[in-house]
């Protein structure tokens, strides 16, 4: 993902906090990160999917990164969310895309957070519902989501609620 919240061709993590955190894995020990993790620390289990999603402390192995990831937001880890949904969104070596899930965890996020930096969670929310991507296509979800997103400041969507209105005035 890039800094916009859209997830980059190369599949690199999101930048609204998951490359900053790479640096709070310098001086962990992987075995201790595990422990915690199991004991069910979302904190541990966030940095545990980071790790495996980046290299550090192990190898890299997605469908791990995953699994801690998703332990993590299921106790409302909100970067954990993120990173889960980004990275169902894309998929990868031995992850396939999963659309669905990922709408699902991008809508979570979309509804938990406040401030700016909702707004391309709220755009991707938006064009999923426009463009049918892991839920049913629904004009009216869309641009409630690509408001909200216009709302707090994203081009992006501005772009995307005008092109929706100028073809609605052609139709």
């Amino acid at each position: 993902m890039n800094g916009t919240g859209e997830m980059s061709g190369t599949g690199e993590m999101s930048d609204l906090n998951g490359r900053d955190d790479l640096d709070k894995l310098d001086g962990l020990d992987l075995l201790d990160l595990r422990t915690d993790a199991e004991q069910g620390d979302r904190e541990s289990q966030y940095l545990l999917g980071l790790a495996y999603r980046s290299g550090r402390l192990t190898g890299v192995d997605l469908e791990e990164a995953a699994r801690w990831w998703q332990e993590a937001a299921e106790q409302g880890h909100s970067e954990s969310v993120r990173q889960l949904a980004g990275l169902l969104e894309e998929g990868g070596e031995g992850l396939p895309a999963d659309p669905a899930l990922s709408f699902y965890w991008w809508l979570q996020a979309a509804r938990s957070g406040e401030g700016e930096a909702q707004a391309p969670i709220c755009c991707k929310v938006g064009r999923a519902y426009l463009e049918g991507r892991g839920v049913v296509r629904d004009e009216g979800q869309a641009v409630r989501w690509l408001e909200k997103s216009a709302a707090l400041g994203s081009d992006a969507a501005r772009e995307t609620l005008a092109g929706l209105r100028s073809a609605g005035a052609e139709g």
